[in-house]
């Protein structure tokens, strides 16, 4: 017989035995495989000395050794104290409840029983023992992970009294059901001390695998490797091509994992560790060749066209699976309708997860095709979708609304459909300057006047050149400056006032010059004189007619800006009638704009009954923008009714490319509570880059006098457009009604139509010879 395990670790080594009485093949196998177990499981012998312990030992008898520098730990001694299941040892110990303590009676038999606590030094047993343990009894502790060393005794000699010497060898008691009945050998755990060299782990392999974390393909290297005996721990390391070994955290689990790596070759080693720290050597990997995410993505769910005006939506949609990690959806289109390879060209890439585009702005009724791939995040790309064919809207009523919308929403459209307004000239300054002259007081010797105060003396009008003590009369020229004349009766009054003033001031550090002059003449006169309440009369002031004329110039200038005003005014009443010229120009600069105003109104009314014209001039500049504009109105107006034109001419530049152009004449007038409306308008926005001309009117007809008499060959009334005659290269109609004919324009060659179709259903179809070919009467659906 032979042990092929045995002959691979020691060799051959042949022993022959002779078998007294053995009749049966079977006998002598079993014989011999006891022979080779015996061999190969029990090596171990042991020779100790006891007193008196080993005076019921016997050779052949079995023994149990609980030897503390085999197993590593105390697990024998003899007891301290015995309390009915209450066991004291005499050191301390690794016990926990269900390990088994074995204890020498004094009967001379040795029983195990479980253990149920454990409280220092004092186990207690689940069941008494057949006789009660004495002190100084020897005991050993068993458990699963650690156990006493089965020993057959071989000899017990004394070497002197009372002391035995015992020689055992090691016994496998599961040898016996091996041999006879195939059963598998155990081998008990006598040790809890690891081996002094440690075995590697074997079968290290690695791999790559892909996952998808927060919309990125992150492919990651998988290390594995099967358990080393007795190994508590393992270090690893891996490397990329010839790089530096990377030291991954220490680890009792069988593998690890590198994220996010990338394509190259990959090595991987491991050692492992037992409870000692006692490695092993690396074990590595085969090298091998990785690579990161290269499965293409998936095609596109759907892709599909939406129609607008001007322009095409697209809308796409993502597979459910297998397309987190879209990095972009790549566009083309074509304008070949149903697509094609020659005119394709790349629209753009859209970043996931958008999933909608515009394509404008393009005319209307055009057709293109798109199709669309998928890209992920690590540069694989998916197949192309069909082709799919979109069409730009060719509704003309769209169209409209679309148009009207933004023009009525734009600063043009909201200029152009704003009602006009009535300009105001702001002339009441003067206005109430002129008329306090007409109520100049007498001067008064008891009263103090302040600089600038008008007085009254004779029929000669003083102002107060500084401030005046009492009883300081004019002309005295140190305090009074004569500035006109003025006349007056209890019916008329007449002056002629010439005002001049000059100041320079000093506020907080800042100088102020100023100067002003001012011009009146006026003349008034009423029916009636003093009719018993001559002073109410005279303080109502209650001219019927009055004329004026007057102007007033003023000039400032501080360390930063400048400024000059002259307002002129031409003024008439008679009764309810009047009229009036009124300018006021204004100039003004600073460090930073310098601007230039000028307004003009002439209006004349009686009753309820008004006409004006007024005109807006502007210009302004600035470091940055330009404007000029003009504004001219006309109006004329009733109780009841009104009519206005307006005229407005604008340009408008700035540094940041902003441009505004527009020209625009308005005309509105409210008749019998209805108001109408028309006008034209030129227009340009930089800002839209489309320049605009515009139309209002309820009628709208173009005039062709070349002929030498008035015919309108294009109008449009009520929304309807009349056209007499019409050449259109390429139309979209959505519904057309012929009133005739409606034939090709290729001809035959003898000059009839290669087709035709009458409003009585006759459909004929000629060749390039004139011959019909089809000819079909009334056409049936």
């Amino acid at each position: 017989m032979n042990n092929d395990r045995a002959q691979r670790r020691y060799g051959i080594s042949q022993l022959e035995i002779t078998a007294i009485g053995c009749t049966s093949e079977g006998e002598a196998q079993r014989r011999g495989q006891w022979a080779l177990l015996t061999e190969e499981l029990e090596q171990d012998a042991v020779t100790f000395r006891t007193g008196m312990d080993g005076r019921g030992l016997a050779p052949g008898k079995i023994i149990a050794v609980a030897d503390p520098v085999k197993s590593g730990k105390q697990i024998g001694g003899r007891l301290s104290a015995v309390d009915g299941r209450a066991l004291t040892l005499d050191r301390d110990v690794e016990a926990r409840p269900g390990d088994r303590l074995l204890v020498n009676l004094p009967n001379g038999k040795a029983e195990a029983r479980s253990v149920q606590s454990v409280v220092g030094r004092v186990l207690t047993v689940t069941a008494a023992y057949s006789e009660t343990p004495r002190p100084q009894g020897q005991w050993a502790l068993q458990s699963n992970s650690l156990t006493t060393q089965r020993f057959r005794i071989m000899s017990i000699t004394r070497p002197e009294d009372n002391l035995f010497e015992i020689t055992a060898l090691q016994h496998n008691a599961s040898k016996f059901d091996a041999i006879d009945n195939g059963a598998r050998i155990e081998l008990p755990p006598v040790t809890s001390i690891p081996p002094g060299v440690q075995a590697p782990p074997q079968n290290v392999r690695i791999k790559a695998f892909t996952k998808v974390d927060q919309g990125l393909a992150v492919t990651s290297l998988s290390a594995s490797w099967d358990a080393a005996p007795n190994a508590v721990a393992y270090e690893a390391e891996w490397r990329k091509d010839s790089g530096n070994w990377v030291r991954v955290p220490r680890t009792s689990a069988l593998g690890f994992d590198v994220p996010g790596i990338y394509a190259g070759r990959y090595l991987v080693r491991v050692r492992a560790l037992n409870v000692m720290e006692v490695g092993s050597v690396y074990a590595s990997s085969v090298e091998t060749a990785l690579e990161g995410k290269t499965t293409p993505p998936p095609a596109l769910a759907y892709l599909r066209c939406v129609a607008g005006p001007w322009r095409i939506g697209l809308e796409w949609g993502f597979p459910a699976s297998g397309a987190a990690d879209t990095a972009y959806t790549e566009i083309q289109q074509s304008a070949t309708p149903g697509g094609s390879e020659e005119t394709a060209r790349a629209l753009g890439l859209f970043a996931y997860p958008g999933n909608t585009h515009l394509v404008s702005p393009i005319p209307a009724g055009e057709r293109l095709a798109f199709r669309g791939r998928l890209i992920d995040r690590s540069g694989n790309v998916g197949a192309w979708s069909n082709w799919v064919t979109g069409t730009s809207s060719s509704d003309a009523s769209e169209y409209n609304q679309l148009i009207t919308q933004e023009y009525v929403e734009s600063a043009l459209g909201q200029q152009f459909f704003s009602d006009i307004e009535r300009m105001q000239v702001d002339i009441g300054g003067l206005q109430k300057q002129v008329g306090d002259l007409a109520d100049v007081l007498l001067y008064d010797p008891a009263k103090v006047y302040a600089k600038n105060d008008m007085v009254r003396q004779g029929q000669r009008l003083y102002q107060a050149l500084k401030a005046v003590p009492a009883k300081t009369a004019p002309p005295n020229a140190a305090y009074w400056s004569d500035i006109g004349q003025s006349l007056e009766t209890a019916n008329g009054l007449a002056q002629q006032v010439a005002s001049h003033t000059a100041e320079i001031s000093e506020l907080d550090g800042s100088l102020t010059a100023q100067a002003s002059r001012l011009g009146v003449l006026q003349a008034a006169t009423r029916d009636d004189a003093d009719d018993g309440n001559g002073a109410m009369a005279d303080a109502l002031r209650g001219w019927k007619t009055v004329a004026r004329a007057a102007q007033e110039e003023t000039v400032r200038a501080t360390e930063n800006e400048a400024q000059a005003t002259r307002t002129t005014l031409l003024e008439a009443r008679t009764a309810d009638a009047e009229g009036r010229i009124a300018t006021v120009e204004r100039v003004a600069t600073s460090d930073r704009q310098a601007t230039a105003q000028r307004l003009d109104q002439l209006s004349a009314s009686i009753g309820g009954t008004a006409a004006s014209l007024q005109s807006e001039q502007t210009a302004r500049a600035n470091a940055d923008s330009a404007l000029a504009q003009r504004i001219d109105t006309v109006q004329a107006s009733t109780d009841t009714n009104s009519a206005a034109i307006q005229t407005t001419s604008q340009a408008v530049t700035s540094l940041d490319g902003n441009v505004k152009a527009m020209y625009s004449v308005k005309l509105q007038a409210h008749a019998n509570g209805q108001k109408y409306a028309a006008g034209w308008q030129l227009g340009f926005d930089s800002g839209t880059s489309v320049s605009t001309m515009a139309f209002q009117a309820d009628r709208f007809i173009w005039f062709d006098s070349s002929s030498g008499t008035a015919v309108a060959p294009v109008s449009i009334v009520n929304g309807q457009m009349f056209i007499k005659n019409a050449l259109i290269q390429d139309g979209a109609i959505d519904n057309a009604k012929i009133g005739n004919v409606i034939q090709s324009n290729a001809m035959s060659n003898n000059g009839m139509p290669i087709w035709r179709l009458d409003k009585a259903g006759t459909y004929t179809v000629r060749d390039s010879a004139g011959q019909v070919r089809v000819e079909m009467g009334l056409l049936q659906s």
